[in-house]
């Protein structure tokens, strides 16, 4: 049984002449909180990582108007079951809250710029060694 907890913080500038600029692709912080239990034949795992809202693409609609990418957290839980030696079984799921990736301008919800969705995901597997 276990937790992994992380959390990264960038304070970078970025300067164009001698005018600062956001820094754009890379998020100012992330930060993600795992547990999980490993016993026998039982594994499971529950993790959440969050990313804040990062600039894209500065002064897209001219000065001062940047692309921004809103927060976005992202669930993800495995569940595995030894049922022999050789043979497993698992269960995972990806994007648990089913959330969206929106894109606006100043991080203005009313000054949207782009939307994309991975969509909830879950697999089965099941794994037999030879």
């Amino acid at each position: 049984m276990g937790v992994r907890a992380q959390y990264t913080r960038n304070w970078a500038k970025s300067f164009v002449g001698d005018q600062e600029r956001p820094l754009e692709g890379i998020a100012p912080s992330v930060y993600s909180l795992g547990v999980f239990y490993d016993h026998g034949p039982v594994s499971l795992s529950l993790s959440g990582d969050r990313t804040a809202g990062f600039t894209t693409a500065v002064n897209v609609l001219g000065n001062g108007y940047n692309e921004k990418a809103d927060p976005i957290t992202w669930v993800t839980a495995h569940a595995a079951y030894k049922i022999t030696e050789k043979m497993d079984i698992s269960l995972e799921g990806q994007n648990l809250l089913d959330k969206a990736n929106t894109y606006s301008i100043n991080g203005n919800p009313m000054l949207p710029q782009g939307y994309y969705r991975y969509g909830r995901s879950v697999k089965l597997g099941v794994s037999y060694r030879f």
